[in-house]
């Protein structure tokens, strides 16, 4: 099978100076450099205030919370901030595991995240 992730954007109807990122697929070690382009892309126009919706995401590696972290550094290192939400019981698991939810923070909903900015 091959590994696939469609990535989509738009501003917060709450707020548009935040990006929401949609992610619908498996976020691996293959699809996880797309992911990075796409939010460097962002970092690069001064967009540094991201949430980025996992609710249709299936699985992430190693490799895709790896890009996750590294890019929480930059946009914060920028004064933003980078904020999970939609996330499902499995990922959500797998993120407390490694300890990703003490990085990141997680919302069930783009406008709890919204509204945490």
């Amino acid at each position: 099978m091959m590994s696939q992730i469609d990535i989509s954007m738009r501003p917060s109807p709450e707020n548009p100076e935040i990006m929401i990122v949609y992610l619908k697929g498996s976020l691996d070690s293959i699809t996880s450099a797309e992911l990075e382009r796409s939010l460097s892309t962002l970092i690069e126009k001064k967009i540094n205030r991201m949430i980025v919706n996992l609710a249709e995401l299936n699985y992430i590696s190693s490799a895709g919370w790896g890009i996750f972290v590294g890019i929480v550094k930059q946009v914060r290192a920028s004064g933003g901030d980078l904020k999970l939400s939609g996330i499902t019981k499995d990922i959500l698991d797998i993120a407390d595991l490694l300890g990703i939810k003490d990085i990141i923070p997680t919302y069930r909903t783009d406008q709890e995240a919204t509204g945490s900015f």
